[in-house]
């Protein structure tokens, strides 16, 4: 019997432990669930493949600090109480094209300028991409890296850490920052990211590419130096101009009436602070640099230069303009001078070339990366919470992710808006939104009032965030999420009928095996080079997608987009009887046009005319045509409508030759219209009722003469 007890008691424990355990692992799994309320979801599709979803939701704190919605706003929070949150998510999937190329990629850019880096808003860097880069479009983006808004550092208004865009080593400055890099492949695993202090992911060397007309690197040659003094037989070196700060120090006035500086007690001048208590800079001095001895080859106003005063970080790109002519090497300049025999073999006027330091370790091969500030997520694990105050308390939020499929994220989080609900995150609400969408990566990027977050809509970039500066601030660099102009299927010619359209495709890639149009969430696949979508709605306009498949694999959008109109209805015009008195002949017409395809009606009678009202005003009475000369008349009525706004105007003339008699009838009170008329297009078919009547007049009137 104590046998039976203890077994039992054993089971029931093993019991109890197994229900434990599930309960540890569904609340380890789902640790947030508590803290999250969501109110809506919409998701809109930006571009065939990419969605952009908004959220509105709730989120709790256990960790409260500071005020109620960060910086800026007053109150404390309450961890009993749901505080709304707006967030705005990019959703970029791995997709090929059918070139082997990836379809959508993230590309790191900004704008340079002769402060080396241009402040502006992420939308103007999409402008700017575009304008670079004509066979691509910006589907939309987010603000980038953390940078220098006080224009105070070495590298001015550049970003804190590192930036590459489209394989261009634009900066190799760390600060102790982050680096996150984007392979833009198929695989899986689309962020790489490596927390460097130093400079182990970047090579110690420069390196000089020179370019064929084609814009493709035919050799890289790794430079001796950098601003080398002198060069030995067989060296080359790069030469890059750097900046001066010019400080403003406290002055005062000597007994003399001498102004001198103020200096503090180990001798050194005092710098005068700017609003940030920072050492205020009055401007910058362009030094030139002096060139070694050799055969020198100069670009003068490249298309991209970065020079500064400190940290050996430079980076060139441009075509030579000048060859050994000792040339000054000015703003947005840089030169190489070689003793090198090949390097000069390689060199002439007119060559593209480019100078930088290129990516190793990890991220060798990687062609776009930028600083962050801290890992939110890796492998869907979350980080101990951070200390730091700028984590621990509220405020809108830029992130860079991406989920277990590959499948990259780009959102924003507002904040520090009460009024408008919107309260921005700490660590813990940034972890539970995270979770909520199943971003399992995910890297913080520069928020607050930088928060930005644009989409492509109708070939303009709208800001769909709320900023809480109240305007769209202009920040050093941005993420942007581009594809290439892909028309591997296209429309060459469009039928159209009332509720059908025939479209002739054609294919630009060997290797497709079928097409379709997407309109709406209905497919029309491609049979013999067209497509035809029928059962349609007249008078309607229509828009969708190309797609393709190559091989059996996946259909890939193109940016191909079709867009049509449906004919509209042909309408008919018919006579009722035309009616006078001594002055004035009154037409009288039947109008069927539902889909208002009429434009114009002509009415010529005995070469009278009058221009027929679409929309007669009752209070003006019926139309009139001056009553010509003689007995009877000839009749013309013009009538000229389009069916569709994509076909050329047509014009329909239907003329009777018959002749109206003298008769007068009773006078009509007004034209008479057709309750179907609506105004605007169709053919015109005329059936005279008086036709007969007139000429058995005119017979009867001969008779008696």
């Amino acid at each position: 019997m104590n046998r039976i007890i203890k077994r039992s008691l054993y089971l029931c424990f093993i019991f109890i432990a197994i229900m434990i355990s599930n309960v540890v692992v569904s609340a380890d799994e789902q640790q947030y669930d508590h803290l999250y309320d969501e109110i809506s979801r919409e998701k809109i599709t930006i571009t065939e493949g990419v969605d952009w979803t908004n959220i509105i939701l709730n989120t709790k704190t256990t960790r409260p600090v500071g005020n109620v919605g960060g910086y800026g706003t007053d109150g404390t929070i309450d961890v009993n109480k749901w505080y709304g949150q707006q967030v705005n998510l990019l959703e970029v999937p791995r997709m090929e094209m059918a070139n082997g190329e990836q379809k959508f990629e993230l590309i790191v850019w900004s704008i340079q300028g002769d402060e080396q880096w241009d402040f502006a808003s992420v939308t103007k860097m999409a402008e700017d991409f575009e304008r670079h880069n004509p066979d691509y479009m910006v589907i939309g983006g987010i603000n980038g890296d953390f940078y220098d808004w006080h224009t105070t550092n070495d590298y001015p208004n550049s970003g804190n850490g590192i930036e590459v865009s489209n394989g261009e080593v634009l900066r190799t400055v760390f600060d102790d920052w982050g680096i996150v890099g984007f392979n833009n492949d198929n695989n899986n695993d689309q962020l790489v990211y490596d927390w460097v202090p130093s400079y182990s992911e970047i090579s110690s060397s420069f390196y000089l590419s020179v370019y064929d007309e084609n814009g493709t690197v035919v050799e890289e040659i790794e430079l001796d130096g950098m601003n080398m003094g002198s060069l030995e037989e067989g060296q080359t070196s790069a030469y890059f101009g750097h900046l001066e700060r010019i400080y403003l120090y406290q002055t005062t006035v000597d007994e003399n009436g001498n102004t001198v500086f103020v200096l503090d007690e180990k001798g050194n001048k005092i710098h005068v602070p700017n609003s940030y208590g920072e050492p205020t800079i009055t401007n910058r001095v362009y030094h030139a640099p002096t060139l070694a001895e050799g055969d020198a080859y100069y670009v003068i106003d490249g298309s991209k230069v970065i020079y500064q005063a400190a940290d050996d970080s430079y980076y060139g790109k441009g075509t030579i303009t000048n060859v050994n002519d000792n040339t000054s090497v000015i703003n947005n300049s840089f030169a190489i001078v070689t003793k090198n025999d090949h390097v000069k073999e390689l060199l002439a006027l007119g060559k593209e070339i480019r100078v930088q330091r290129n990516l190793t370790g990890i991220f060798e091969g990687i062609e776009n990366a930028i600083g962050c500030y801290i890992t939110l997520a890796d492998k869907g694990a979350f980080p101990e919470y951070s200390t730091d105050s700028y984590l621990t308390t509220r405020a809108p939020r830029t992130i860079v992710g991406c989920k277990a499929d590959g499948t990259v994220c780009l959102l924003t989080m507002d904040g520090r808006q009460p009024d408008k609900n919107y309260y921005g995150t700490n660590q813990e609400e940034i972890n539970t939104i995270l979770e909520q969408l199943d971003i399992t990566e995910a890297y913080l990027l520069d928020g607050g009032g930088s928060s930005t977050f644009f989409v492509r809509e109708n070939d303009k970039f709208v800001v769909k965030n709320s900023p809480s500066d109240k305007h769209v601030r202009s920040v050093s660099n941005g993420i942007l999420i581009v594809t290439k102009k892909d028309e591997s299927v296209k429309v060459s010619n469009i039928n159209t009928d009332t509720n059908k359209v025939e479209l002739d495709v054609e294919t630009t890639v060997e290797n497709i095996t079928n097409a379709y149009l997407k309109i709406e969430d209905e497919v029309y696949y491609a049979e013999n080079g067209k497509i035809i979508v029928d059962q349609l709605k007249n008078n309607t306009n229509y828009s969708g997608a190309l797609y393709y498949q190559i091989g059996d694999g996946a259909f890939v959008p193109t940016t191909s987009k079709v867009s049509f109109a449906t004919d509209k209805i042909k309408p008919t015009v018919t006579t009722n009887e035309f009616t006078f008195d001594d002055q004035y002949i009154y037409p009288s017409l039947n109008i069927v046009d539902p889909d208002n395809a009429i434009s114009l009606i002509i009415i010529n009678v005995g070469g009278k005319r009058v221009v027929y009202s679409l929309d007669p005003d009752p209070e003006d009475g019926p139309i009139k045509i001056a009553r010509p000369a003689g007995d009877s008349y000839e009749c013309t009525i013009s009538v000229t409508y389009k069916l569709n706004e994509l076909k050329s105007k047509v014009d329909d003339k239907i003329t009777y030759n018959g002749r109206f008699s003298t008769v007068e009838p009773e006078l009509p009170d007004g034209p008479q219209v057709d309750d179907k008329k609506s105004g605007c297009k169709a053919g015109a078919y005329i059936i005279s009722s008086l036709i007969p009547l007139g000429l058995a007049v005119i017979i009867l009137k001969r008779k008696s003469i």
